[in-house]
């Protein structure tokens, strides 16, 4: 039998179930230290230089053009510089990964944007709190996004109530629908600026060429979202179809693969294990840049996918307690996404998680 569950619960309930969303954006946001990273990367901003043992890369004087623009992504290009460069070689490995992750987190919410329910709630605002999280570390902001949005989007009951009063209309009226105008150009725009920029950011052979693509990629996630919002509108009729080309599938299974490939990458040909390079240090406090960069970035990885997986989590219980959903296709994702993470990696596990949870909803609409 259901519980009443989640999607039945008040606004102060959810509100309360989503308390542990909070929890993790303090626990990152303390465990970055953003006053003391900005007082250790403060000589570099100073003298306009990385430099470390090995060497040294000028620090762009300006790339957007625009004064506030590049002295607020300055910092930033110092703290990705340290693991972008190869200076903390165990950073390189980790950061390589995490922000290949984030390619796949960008796209789950740039389509939960375009769910016809999520019109006018937070996760319609993918766009703006994807580029935030350039600004404020993704730990921070996503876990904040995720508590807007399950205290704030729509309940999986009112999903199943739309599907029951409009079996016998037009089923791309119904809440749980995507709408395809708006994901039928995301895969080749985040590849073209999201991943291809992350990897030139990383695999260069040219420290100033990566120096150079880590300003570059900043700003990605903006321009996705800019990007399709214009294709759509101008390129696209309002009621195309989705086919195998621009379907939600085959974004997620392609980023899925590249993130995948990233991770058994530092499985297999990392000479550090994986705790060395995703699990930070729980109490030793760095008191230098790149010791402290690792620790908190490792922090912010692992905050952002707790929050991304518990979002998850938190959704297909809510769609459980609608009644209309088996108990076994609810444990069935919740119990692979652990295994899929250690396996594939937390991007894919997210990926294949959500692409579970579309089957259902899909399964909705079918009933």
């Amino acid at each position: 039998m259901p519980s009443p569950g989640l999607s039945k619960t008040s606004r102060a309930g959810r509100i309360i179930v989503a308390l542990p969303f909070l929890a993790l954006a303090a626990l990152c946001f303390k465990e970055l230290g953003p006053g003391k990273l900005g007082e250790l990367a403060q000589p570099s901003l100073e003298s306009r230089k990385i430099e470390w043992a090995g060497g040294s890369v000028t620090v762009l004087d300006s790339f957007y053009r625009v004064g506030w623009v590049d002295e607020m992504f300055r910092p930033m290009s110092v703290v990705f510089g340290i693991s972008s460069l190869g200076i903390d070689p165990v950073a390189w490995w980790q950061m390589l990964s995490f922000l290949t992750d984030a390619g796949v987190l960008y796209a789950v919410w740039l389509l939960e944007s375009s769910r016809v329910a999520n019109k006018w709630t937070p996760a319609y605002l993918a766009t703006f709190f994807a580029f935030a999280c350039q600004i404020i570390p993704v730990g921070v902001f996503a876990n904040f996004f995720y508590f807007l949005c399950f205290v704030f989007g729509p309940p999986a009951s009112s999903l199943a109530q739309n599907n029951n009063n409009n079996n016998n209309n037009n089923n791309n009226n119904n809440n749980q629908t995507l709408t395809p105008r708006y994901h039928t150009f995301l895969l080749p725009l985040i590849l073209t600026l999201h991943t291809a920029k992350l990897l030139a950011a990383y695999l260069s052979p040219s420290l100033p060429t990566r120096h150079y693509w880590v300003w570059a990629w900043q700003t990605a996630p903006l321009w996705i979202g800019v990007a399709n919002f214009l294709l759509s509108k101008t390129l696209l009729p309002k009621n195309i179809k989705s086919n195998l080309a621009t379907s939600p599938t085959t974004l997620l299974t392609v980023l899925a693969l590249i993130s995948m490939t990233v991770w058994l990458s530092a499985v297999f040909s990392s000479p550090y294990s994986l705790s060395d390079i995703f699990v930070p240090s729980l109490f030793t406090q760095a008191n230098d840049l790149i010791l402290h960069c690792r620790r908190a970035l490792q922090f912010d990885h692992i905050c952002a996918f707790a929050g991304s997986h518990l979002y998850l989590v938190y959704l297909l219980f809510d769609l459980y307690s609608t009644g209309l959903v088996q108990g076994g296709n609810l444990l069935l994702p919740v119990a692979a996404l652990p295994v899929v993470g250690v396996c594939a990696g937390p991007g894919a596990a997210l990926a294949c998680g959500w692409l579970w949870r579309e089957r259902l909803l899909k399964g909705l609409n079918r009933n």
